[in-house]
């Protein structure tokens, strides 16, 4: 009978420290998705501005009409060269080209740029590739991405389409995620140790070390995960290491819990363990039930309130924790969606959203709302005399003049698109907004940027189109866009 009881108690020691494992398991998956999503994004928006240079889209055009490759190959080997601007975040291993019929036209990676010839990615593994070149109809559009793995190492791809509407090809862009994977240890908040399993590499580790008398196993649990590729294949190994007295104590308290309900169902109180079971379990549950709900609908990064049984508490601590997570997330990916990388200004998204919250105010007010949009005069033979990274570093000079010009912090300025930027100008009529326009003219002059290609000075100026609504016109939005780009083109 004794053998029997502690044969029991050890086999249900075990499952409670599975069932713990496996939730350990749980949250190391989730911090992983939300790496990779960060990284999917990052590469994503990358590869987006990529395929809008303008070097980019003439030797595409160039390797689509004539079969010449060595253009867009010089200009896809650039950046490995010179460096990837915007990309710090990810680590690129290589930059392919297809038609719109996924032909393979060209490469560009660090190996080739250093005509290193033994350090190959084999390709024929691509699983993201396969699974690209099978979508049809509206889902061809889409951007993809996804974990694979070669003999060479593992990776993620982000395919993004050329050509908008009428698909011309595709961008691939490679990326390892080594320097990524360790920011799973500041999510889940214990330490780890992370093995790359095509290569045998250790990618990073703060594994604890033992003392003297004491060995690694007596202070730490460890828990094994695997990271694996769209096709399945383990790719990464994290290790986790969870101190000892915080895991087991754990352990305890579900076998506390354990016994308990054992020992009131054996003494037969079905009444009593029946309002036990509604006030500490059925009801907290429920509670937590609909705070998740709450929370994953509107992730405001409220803690969730829970009472009743230690786990109960300890899993909604564990909740509150990932909740605190994913709502940093979400703010910084939300701020960095809202801003343009190069100038630092506000994008054509954020943009949009203060031009619409602005007419509605000027609206309701009656008051007056003031819109400048502005070009700089021939950017396009800027760029061809100067270089393209010239030309980034007129934008930012020009981005700093326009915020200088604005003296108040109601003023709003955002950046258009290409050479283009607008200025939104709350409580302003048209007087008002004249003036401000010519003290971006001075000051945009004042920076003194050489410009020997321009046909109007031999410094870099602007163009600028104002317009006014001076009355609660609806469409004001609208109307203003469009009499400010009637005046731009005027000018």
């Amino acid at each position: 009978m004794l053998l029997v009881s502690y044969l029991s108690e050890k086999n249900n020691l075990a499952s409670i420290q599975e069932r713990e494992e496996d939730f350990l398991r749980e949250i190391i998956s989730i911090s992983t998705n939300q790496i990779y999503e960060k990284l999917h994004l990052d590469t994503a928006t990358f590869g987006s501005k990529f395929i809008e240079r303008r070097d980019f889209q003439e030797g595409f055009a160039v390797a689509l009409k004539s079969g010449s490759t060595s253009e867009i190959k010089e200009v896809i080997t650039d950046p490995f060269i010179s460096g990837y601007v915007n990309a710090t975040v990810v680590t690129i291993e290589s930059l392919r080209v297809y038609d719109h019929n996924w032909k393979f036209l060209a490469e560009g990676r660090t190996a080739g740029a250093m005509n290193i010839d033994d350090y190959n990615i084999d390709y024929g593994k691509n699983i993201i590739l396969k699974k690209a070149a099978e979508r049809k109809g509206f889902e061809q559009f889409k951007i993809m991405g996804g974990r694979w793995a070669s003999s060479s190492g593992a990776y993620y791809s982000v395919l993004l389409p050329i050509g908008g509407l009428r698909i011309k090809g595709y961008l691939e862009v490679v990326v390892n995620a080594n320097l990524n994977l360790p920011n799973i240890e500041k999510l889940i908040g214990h330490q780890i140790e992370i093995n790359n399993l095509i290569t045998g590499k250790l990618i990073y580790s703060s594994r604890p070390e033992a003392e003297s008398s004491v060995s690694l196993h007596d202070l730490v649990h460890q828990v094994q995960y695997e990271i694996k590729s769209m096709d399945q294949r383990p790719i990464y190994s994290v290790a986790v290491f969870v101190p000892n007295t915080k895991f087991m104590s754990k352990i305890r308290a579900n076998q506390r819990k354990t016994l308990i309900t054992g020992a009131l169902l054996n003494l037969g109180i079905m009444t009593f363990a029946l309002i036990l079971l509604e006030l500490l379990l059925i009801r907290p549950i429920g509670r937590l039930r609909s705070d998740i709900h709450r929370e994953t609908q509107a992730l405001s990064g409220e803690p969730v309130i829970t009472s009743g049984l230690r786990e109960f508490y300890e899993l909604s601590t564990d909740f509150n924790h990932l909740i605190r997570v994913a709502k940093i997330q979400s703010d910084t990916l939300k701020k960095i969606s809202m801003i343009d990388e190069l100038t630092q200004l506000p994008n054509r998204r954020a943009l949009d959203e203060f031009i619409e919250r602005s007419a509605k105010h000027a609206i309701r007010a009656e008051e007056p709302l003031s819109v400048i949009m502005m070009d700089i005069d021939y950017f396009k033979k800027f760029n061809d005399t100067y270089g393209h990274q010239q030309g980034d570093l007129c934008l930012q000079k020009v981005a700093h003049a326009i915020e200088d010009a604005l003296q108040r912090a109601t003023d709003f300025v955002g950046r258009y698109g290409g050479e283009e930027f607008t200025v939104v100008l709350p409580h302003t009529d048209l007087m008002g907004a004249k003036k401000v326009a010519n003290a971006i003219l001075e000051s945009v002059r004042s920076q003194k940027i050489n410009h020997k290609a321009s046909e109007v000075a031999d410094i870099v100026t602007v163009s600028l189109g104002v317009a006014t609504c001076s009355k609660a016109e609806e469409g004001c939005k609208e109307i203003l866009m469009e009499r400010a780009d009637e005046n731009l083109y005027e000018a």
